[in-house]
């Protein structure tokens, strides 16, 4: 019976370690090609970092929304050329709090113009925060209420 546990449990912990393997590489990788962007001129490195950072905060991917604006907080300013969004906004309108809670990391006076960018239809984080979630996070939790409550908290910004 140990032993049927025991050699069901390897293969997912082998998988789970080249997982976070696979994660960390991906990283220094990643810090590896900031590197080399450094050294280019801002209006090249902007040009291959504008799309990386964009998708990044689209899909929830943090750590190279972070890593980017660490290495060029210029980023902080690009925007998704299709809607206008910053990497904020694209993050409030998924429901990706790992991203959005950056915000919390950046100056005062940064935050204050990064929440109150306005996409190409006007809407500004506020709007984006009072639009329902996408179905993909809003059934997460099962039940109307439930889901309601998980909206509000994430329009008053207690979802940290």
């Amino acid at each position: 019976m140990l032993w049927n546990v025991i050699e069901h449990l390897v293969p997912r912990i082998k998988g789970i370690r080249d997982k976070k393997l696979m994660h960390k590489q991906a990283l220094q990788l990643l810090k590896s090609l900031c590197q080399k962007l450094e050294a280019l001129p801002e209006s090249e490195s902007s040009l291959i970092y504008r799309d990386a950072i964009i998708l990044a905060a689209n899909s929830g991917i943090h750590e190279v929304v972070e890593m980017i604006i660490h290495m060029f907080p210029a980023a902080l300013s690009t925007e998704d050329l299709a809607t206008g969004r910053n990497i904020f906004l694209c993050a409030a309108r998924n429901r990706f709090k790992n991203v959005f809670n950056l915000i919390y990391q950046i100056s005062s006076g940064s935050r204050h113009f990064c929440m109150h960018i306005r996409d190409h239809r006007k809407h500004n984080l506020m709007h984006l925060c009072a639009k329902l979630a996408p179905p993909n996070k809003l059934n997460i939790v099962p039940g109307a209420a439930l889901q309601m409550q998980r909206e509000l908290q994430w329009f008053k910004g207690e979802s940290k």
